[in-house]
């Protein structure tokens, strides 16, 4: 957080805020979904040094849990932000250029570290492939401030890391139990969604180290 907020303070508002409204935040997916919300951010002009530095690491705006994981699918595509649909589109779109192709290599290779020993998401590995992803902790907002015990915890990541298939974004509100950080408690259930999801569709492993055979995430 610190590091982060070094790099926004150092920028002028609109450079980050201006960018993630390119890479779809406070934006509607136009999937067709009903009743869809757009969110909402802050502008740039009201933006300042203790609000920039907020939103430097995911404070200070909303989005829905398909606004996310369409976000996390630039890092899939290699900086594309691609439309999204509720049916299976023929044809593959090329979607719009938000991010150079380098740097989104950089952060997913970042984001593989996240689930590896040591990171805040081991819990997201899925065994035999390379997984890419994140772990999200925030307190609940209300109209008074931040509330008291109240979080969502959040976990989104791509597999395999390799040559990206698929995006699986999970988001969990009013966590009751032992904890309601991210990597415990949104990670595993990424973890079986996104298994399950590459064993359907027959997604070739990508990682034929140690972790093959293992037994996955209960």
């Amino acid at each position: 957080n610190v590091g982060v907020s070094k790099m926004a303070l150092a920028s002028p508002p609109e450079q980050l805020v201006n960018f993630l409204k390119r890479c779809g935040v406070a934006t509607r997916t136009v999937s067709g979904y009903p009743g869809e919300s757009e969110g909402g951010i802050v502008r740039a002009s009201e933006a300042g040094p203790f609000v920039l530095a907020t939103l430097s690491f995911g404070y200070g705006f909303s989005m829905t849990t398909l606004q996310l994981a369409k976000m996390y699918a630039i890092f899939a595509n290699e900086g594309r932000l691609l439309p999204v649909h509720l049916l299976h589109a023929e044809t593959a779109a090329l979607g719009e250029r938000v991010m150079s192709p380098d740097i989104s290599k950089q952060v997913l290779h970042m984001m593989e570290s996240v689930v590896k020993p040591g990171g805040t998401g081991t819990q997201a590995a899925v065994p035999g492939y390379h997984v890419a992803g994140k772990t999200g902790t925030a307190r609940i907002a209300g109209k008074d401030g931040y509330k008291v015990k109240r979080y969502v915890a959040s976990f989104a990541g791509i597999a395999p890391a390799s040559k990206p298939r698929l995006v699986v974004a999970v988001v969990i509100h009013e966590l009751s139990k032992v904890s309601y950080y991210g990597g415990r408690v949104a990670a595993p259930l990424f973890a079986k969604v996104m298994e399950a999801a590459l064993r359907i569709l027959e997604v070739e492993p990508d990682d034929t180290g140690e972790d093959i055979g293992k037994v996955g995430v209960s």
